[in-house]
């Protein structure tokens, strides 16, 4: 899910480089007019490579190759560990080692919640891109696949940095804990304001089909 102020040529630069790969697009508004806008020009063929970055993408599914071993790690030791709800030390210190080893500067226990992060590469004064990464589980464990949100959120945002190489922006990721249930940290995390200078947010939840 992608989430946008405003839609105009700024923000159409911000998306390029995903090639607007994304299943729903909404206005903070509730305007429906970024969806229609990226199924227009998916229908015409037209997905808005803008220079310097363009499209990049099997650049970028070698850089995934290179930490693939890494990730696939991540993700099992989140598995194999979980926490329930503002409980999830292991997960968001493994996170955290993970991002601060990919070049990432990363800020623990944002909005008062000891769990939460906020992780950036900053390269320039450009749109910020924002990754949202949930590694919460379920009392039965991670039936719901946090640890794959986790681990796939840290990796897009890390292989999205080196594959744009000097990104003139910051690329963003925030910990959210507490998703399985209502009240979760996006919502807390938004209302505190750290979300306030992220022009473009996304995630994806993984099923079994």
């Amino acid at each position: 899910i992608a989430i946008a102020d405003n839609f105009d040529t700024e923000h159409e630069n911000i998306m390029a480089p995903f090639q607007f790969a994304m299943n729903e697009v909404y206005l903070r508004d509730g305007s429906r007019k970024v969806k229609d806008v990226l199924r227009t020009k998916r229908e015409q063929g037209q997905y808005c490579a803008c220079p310097p970055y363009g499209y990049k993408k099997e650049k970028v599914l070698k850089i995934v190759e290179k930490n693939k071993q890494e990730l696939s790690e991540l993700c099992e030791y989140i598995f194999d560990n979980p926490e329930k709800g503002f409980e999830e030390y292991k997960a968001s210190a493994a996170l955290k080692n993970f991002l601060e080893k990919h070049g990432f500067t990363v800020e623990m226990g944002v909005a008062g919640l000891e769990t939460a992060f906020r992780a950036e590469r900053r390269e320039g004064d450009g749109p910020t891109i924002g990754f949202l990464c949930e590694y919460d589980a379920l009392p039965n464990g991670h039936s719901c696949g946090h640890n794959i949100i986790a681990a796939s959120a840290v990796g897009a945002a890390v292989c999205l940095a080196e594959g744009l190489e000097k990104y003139n922006g910051n690329i963003v990721v925030l910990g959210t804990p507490a998703e399985e249930g209502s009240g979760g940290g996006k919502e807390i995390l938004y209302r505190e304001g750290v979300m306030d200078d992220v022009d473009c947010c996304m995630m994806f939840h993984a099923s079994a089909w």
